[in-house]
């Protein structure tokens, strides 16, 4: 049975990777390799557009949370008014017991 470890990509994905192929010399495992100039720049440019993307989304979340109602809101007002003409008991509708 052979190990493997999984990597966390930036992008919050895994990879599965064997460590005996990694000694070997055959795969690298990111946290080991230092990286090129270019796959830095990549690596930069995805952090913004993440913190753009991050940035736009809490101000969605935001603009939504002060529309908020916590009030009571009644949808169906031909509900509202049968409710209202049924009997309660403590609050609780009840039946009506006619001898008959």
């Amino acid at each position: 049975s052979q190990l493997y470890s999984a990597i966390r990509n930036i992008d919050g994905t895994y990879e599965w990777m064997n460590p005996e192929k990694c000694r070997e010399g055959g795969a690298r495992m990111t946290s080991e390799s230092g990286g090129s100039s270019s796959s830095k720049r990549l690596r930069a440019k995805k952090a913004r557009e993440t913190a753009l993307t991050r940035k736009g989304a809490l101000e969605r979340y935001k603009k939504k949370k002060e529309s908020r109602k916590f009030t009571k809101q009644i949808r169906y007002e031909s509900r509202k008014v049968r409710a209202d003409k049924r009997v309660r008991i403590r609050g609780r509708f009840a039946k009506v017991e006619t001898n008959g």
